[in-house]
């Protein structure tokens, strides 16, 4: 996962949880939502690029295979 992309979903994940725990403190179950939902982004946004990750080292590895030979 690139500096960029870790920074872009932790980004999401802490003011997710700061807006919920605003919404929890005045009782403003859209906010609380919102909050949440910014939080499930950052989530989708770290499994995204560690699938991706996942996938370049899968392509490397059957390179190196074919290099192999």
């Amino acid at each position: 996962m690139g500096l960029e992309e870790k920074f872009s979903a932790n980004k999401d994940k802490t003011e997710g949880k700061a807006e919920e725990v605003v919404g929890k403190l005045t009782e403003d179950d859209e906010k609380v939502a919102h909050g949440k939902g910014k939080q499930f982004r950052g989530d989708a946004k770290s499994a995204g690029e560690k699938i991706k990750d996942a996938g370049e080292e899968v392509v490397e590895g059957v390179k190196g295979l074919f290099d192999k030979k």
